[in-house]
């Protein structure tokens, strides 16, 4: 249970501004952000600000927040660090941005989503047509490496079925997903390619005549830790002194 009554609250990835609801029940006295890449998103999702004066909305990229240091409270990221070029510079820029002790809290895509995907992709050509998702455990490491404090990450794998193929790629395309990887394939897929896409995905067809799709979340949280002075070793491992490792009153260690 966390106990924490924010001044400002960023939802990063804001999408329609879906979040920003909840977030703006949850936390009635604070300050809302809705960012976001997509200006279209924004626009889309604006008529759910209801007029509340306590929400705005900005677009801009989580690897560059224009947003000074320490100016945040909270920041909520449903479903979006995956989506990011650089998960690691996203994290950065959470952690320059929150103040102490701020919490980030978010979810994002795991290594095995979309799995059944990948592998009749893989029976039709050697492009790459899947994004590649962080390890739960890389999550962790990433978390520390820009800074956080005490990190939690968990996961949890989720089954959506569909009746037919077009309907699963019609809803990727519906919530933004792109094929960003080096090696796609940088010409139109031809009917041959997407026939033989459906005949592979066939296979994964359950005894309820649905195509299954796996979707691996992770969920984390993590602290804006105090910043320490550590010094490097030779070998590329901190010192720090024992003093400034000490738990914070009231709230216990959970690692990775």
């Amino acid at each position: 249970m966390v106990d924490l009554h924010p001044e400002w609250v960023l939802d990063l990835g804001a999408g329609t501004c879906s979040g920003v609801i909840g977030l703006a029940n949850e936390f009635p006295d604070g300050h809302i952000i809705a960012l976001d890449f997509a200006a279209p998103m924004l626009i889309a999702g604006k008529h759910k600000m209801q007029g509340n004066p306590n929400v705005s909305q900005l677009c801009a990229d989580a690897a560059a927040l224009p947003l000074g240091n320490q100016s945040i409270d909270m920041i909520f990221s449903n479903l979006v660090l995956h989506h990011c070029p650089n998960p690691g510079a996203a994290l950065a820029e959470a952690r320059r941005t929150l103040r102490f002790p701020g919490l980030l809290t978010f979810t994002m895509l795991g290594q095995d989503s979309f799995i059944e995907l990948r592998n009749a992709w893989a029976a039709v050509d050697n492009f790459s047509h899947i994004a590649h998702f962080m390890d739960m455990h890389h999550v962790g490491d990433a978390l520390i490496q820009a800074g956080f404090a005490e990190p939690v990450v968990d996961v949890e794998f989720l089954t959506v079925t569909y009746d037919a193929l077009p309907k699963l790629m019609a809803d990727l395309r519906g919530v933004g997903s792109i094929n960003a990887t080096d090696n796609r394939n940088r010409d139109l897929t031809g009917r041959r390619s997407w026939r033989h896409l459906a005949d592979a995905y066939e296979r994964y067809r359950n005894e309820n005549d649905r195509l299954p799709v796996t979707l691996e979340i992770i969920y984390g949280l993590a602290w804006c830790g105090e910043n320490r002075s550590g010094v490097r070793t030779p070998d590329g491992a901190v010192e720090f002194a024992v003093d400034d490792l000490k738990l914070r009153s009231g709230r216990r260690s959970s690692g990775t």
